[in-house]
């Protein structure tokens, strides 16, 4: 698996560099390198629109690096899925083409100033966990691709700063931009299932430096993890680790103007294992003061179905904040 992360960084790497022509590959057969092969419904000659053959070539590819039982096979659909993308993305007016179909067997996602958009997918490992994978298009042209390093860092997950292209892997399924001293800062909401008895949920400040670099990570959150003397601890990234499989909310809500998420506590009373923390029902949130986001606990106020009830219609709680009995 080594050979094959390798590989596939190298390929990420050149990203910016050294493409073939798009057209050479879009025409290719597939062969040993697993290049090419578009499964176009109707003949590819009469398609004019070459973003159409991109688009079910990438289709094909994520097909093969998602349902097939092999790690081979699977590692041999990204490597080729990663060359179609690298080619797709240097087309003039890709940015423009908003692949609808693709969208679904993977996460595109822009900021509401579309000023950039990240292709987001993940590849299960032969230890059965996922590596993610993401590429950042952006509207002026540049391509910024990702390298998931979350792995090697074992300890400080929230307080370290990435560049380079290093990146805290993640399935992105929303972006939040807020007006900060560091200019417009956009905040990534993910989940990350790469490990073995935990899943984390995660919030990532991206900014761009003066030279147009990405970086990842800004003191901006108050962390779950209390600091010195049960002072509030001021963070880089936002980590909410769970028990392997539970499932937490974490996202903006409209209504209380706040990022909220479920309140976690360990199942066996001791807070030092993450691992071990579920949900207890009641939710907490993050709400903005202008530098950071500051935890404000139990965010939503929770009511008995019986006491929803009895409330005046316009009164009345979502059932999905309603405590269960």
């Amino acid at each position: 698996m080594k050979l094959y992360i390798s590989a596939v960084i190298l390929i990420l790497s050149s990203f910016a560099v050294n493409a073939q022509d798009a057209e050479t590959e879009l025409n290719s057969r597939a062969g040993a390198d697993g290049v090419g092969r578009p499964i176009h419904a109707e003949d590819p000659s009469k398609i004019s629109n070459k973003m159409v053959l991109f688009e079910d070539s990438l289709s094909y590819f994520m097909d093969s690096l998602t349902y097939t039982l092999s790690f081979k096979g699977r590692a041999d659909g990204n490597v080729g899925f990663i060359k179609i993308m690298k080619n797709m993305l240097k087309h003039p007016n890709s940015f423009d083409y908003r692949f609808d179909s693709l969208s679904k067997q993977m996460n595109i996602i822009y900021p509401r100033d579309k000023k950039f958009r990240i292709f987001n997918w993940s590849v299960q490992q032969d230890n059965n966990l996922p590596r993610y994978y993401a590429v950042m298009q952006m509207a002026n042209g540049k391509i910024v691709p990702f390298i998931d390093v979350s792995e090697q860092i074992v300890r400080q997950q929230e307080d370290t700063i990435l560049d380079k292209g290093k990146w805290f892997g993640a399935m992105y399924y929303n972006i939040l931009d807020v007006p900060t001293s560091q200019g417009t800062t956009y905040f990534l909401l993910g989940f990350n299932g790469s490990y073995d008895k935990s899943d984390k949920k995660l919030i990532e400040a991206m900014n761009f430096a003066q030279d147009g670099s990405v970086v990842f990570g800004m003191s901006a959150f108050e962390s779950m993890i209390t600091g010195i003397k049960g002072a509030p601890k001021v963070c880089n990234r936002f980590i909410a680790e769970y028990q392997k499989s539970s499932k937490i909310r974490m996202n903006w809500d409209n209504e209380q103007a706040m990022i909220v998420y479920d309140h976690l506590e360990s199942n066996i009373g001791d807070k030092a294992k993450r691992y071990t923390y579920v949900s207890d029902g009641t939710y907490d949130g993050l709400k903005w003061n202008g530098k950071y986001w500051r935890i404000t606990p139990n965010a939503i106020p929770f009511v008995t179905a019986e006491e929803n009830y009895n409330k005046p219609q316009d009164e009345k709680i979502p059932s999905k904040i309603i405590k269960q009995e």
